[in-house]
């Protein structure tokens, strides 16, 4: 065998060095200063005589813009059908000076028309045009009329007609033609083409390089409140199994358990314990289906302008007995909400895990760590009906299988604690290396500590790996559930 020359190793490690320079560049150019085309306009007749009426011919720079880097996110499209404001309250559709239409759009075209070298045509004098997207199978055909200024590029964006059930069904990627086509009256003036994939209603982008700098990340960590589904049918069939189990009943608090969410107090007024048993009758179902923990995250962008996650549908992660702590936690966070309870996301570096309000103290949080719902095997243990059960429970000798439930609860309680203000520690002392400087910081936060807003305040800072998804602070501004049968 011809053992290759030093100097073609090093030719060819420079051509893989340009390759993946190439590939790592974040911003490109997709508005080059070449024009697309040049159109002749015929200008009104001002003088009135016959004959007099004259053309101008524009330079018209027309490309295509799709919101994630050419992908599409069912997700994304399906989560904010409804709404008709922004995030922060706006109107959805709106006009400045470099962006018109859907504030909320994925896709949409940058337009810049000049005049062309040699015309006399002043800035002030508008062109109308129409722009229209449409695709074969998901995107219906949407338009929006634009009365354009010259020498400003705007980036337009059609509120789009979407066909929300084909995309609600799709369980793979799937690519389409997308077609991008500019008007003048009724005449089409260009009609451009891009292949778009577009994904999984599973797949979840929830960070993502800023298409306009290609430097700062937009945070999309909110997208997975509407993998939480109270609607689902299926949490009747759970609540059902959860009363059917008793395992309230079986360690002794009763037998008038039922899943009223806030409105049972003690006599203190607190409705915690309350609280605590429901998600206790929620946490045996799960337990009783031996739902695993499976770690299947990976989907199928290599886009490494962002960071996405597969998201089970609650039928799938129940269905099938395997959830990754993302599945376990939108699972939980659903039933939860179905009941009344208010459920919270926790989002930290590489995990997920649940917590919900326990009653009106604003200190009165539990948090789950859903991935041990699979640690312990219920089926191993004593039945509690059986003639061994009740002599164990009788005597308070050995374990039973709402016992062995009952610890593995508290210990999936204090695991997500613990984790909750590890994850809340780490942004508070990030930077400080001191340990008694760092020791000052904790214990002063903790005696100033007013209210569970102040973890948010911490929480709160964007475009790192930390998040709290408040599912009712989000359903508030519109962010659905989505769906998929």
């Amino acid at each position: 065998m011809k053992t290759p020359s030093i100097r073609t190793i090093l030719y060819n490690a420079a051509l893989i060095s340009v390759f993946l320079f190439c590939l790592s560049c974040k911003k490109i150019d997709t508005n080059p200063r070449i024009p697309t085309t040049v159109i002749q306009i015929p200008m009104p007749n001002t003088d009135g005589l016959p004959g007099t009426q004259r053309t101008f011919n524009y330079e018209v720079f027309f490309n295509p813009l799709i919101e994630f880097f050419g992908e599409a996110f069912p997700v994304h499209i399906c989560s904010m059908a409804t709404l008709n404001t922004y995030l922060d309250g706006s109107p959805r559709m709106i006009v400045n000076d470099d962006y018109i239409g859907d504030s909320l759009g994925d896709f949409g075209v940058t337009l810049l028309i000049k005049a062309s070298p040699g015309e006399s045509v002043s800035a002030g004098e508008p062109v109308s045009v129409r722009i229209e997207i449409e695709g074969d199978r998901f995107i219906r055909k949407s338009g929006i009329d634009v009365v354009m200024p010259l020498d400003r590029e705007i980036e337009i964006f059609p509120r789009i007609v979407y066909d929300y059930n084909a995309l609600e069904r799709l369980v793979q990627p799937a690519s389409e033609n997308v077609y991008f086509r500019l008007y003048y009256g009724s005449a089409l003036l260009l009609d451009k083409v891009e292949v778009v994939r577009f994904h999984s209603i599973n797949e979840v982008p929830f960070r993502v390089v800023n298409r306009r700098d290609g430097e700062s990340i937009d945070d999309y960590t909110w997208l997975f409140a509407a993998y939480v589904n109270e609607d689902d049918p299926l949490i009747d069939k759970i609540l059902q199994e959860a009363l059917q189990i008793g395992t309230a009943e079986k360690i002794g608090v009763g037998n008038d358990f039922s899943f009223s969410g806030y409105q049972r107090e003690d006599a203190n007024g607190d409705s915690g314990y309350s609280v605590d048993l429901q998600v206790l009758a929620i946490w045996s179902v799960f337990l009783n289906h031996n739902i695993k923990y499976s770690d299947i995250t990976t989907t199928s962008t290599l886009n490494n302008n962002m960071d996405t996650q597969y998201v089970r549908t609650l039928g799938e992660s129940f269905g099938n007995s395997q959830a990754n702590c993302v599945d376990g936690s939108v699972l939980f966070a659903s039933v939860l909400r179905k009941i009344g309870i208010h459920p919270l996301l926790i989002l930290v570096p590489g995990h997920m895990f649940v917590g919900y309000l326990r009653d009106d103290d604003p200190f009165s949080i539990g948090f789950l760590e859903t991935t041990m719902m699979g640690n312990t095997d219920v089926s191993r243990h004593t039945r509690d009906d059986s003639f061994w059960g009740k002599v164990k429970r009788w005597t308070g000798i050995g374990r039973t299988q709402s016992t062995v439930t009952l610890d593995s609860f508290v210990d999936a309680l204090t695991a997500g604690e613990d984790r909750f203000y590890l994850a809340t520690a780490e942004k508070l002392l990030d930077g400080i290396s001191d340990e008694n400087e760092q020791q000052e910081v904790w214990d002063k936060f903790l005696d100033e500590l007013q209210s569970f807003d102040d973890f948010f305040e911490i929480w709160d800072e964007e475009y790192d790996s930390y998040a709290i998804i408040d599912i009712s602070f989000w359903r508030f501004f519109g962010i659905m559930p989505v769906t998929r049968y």
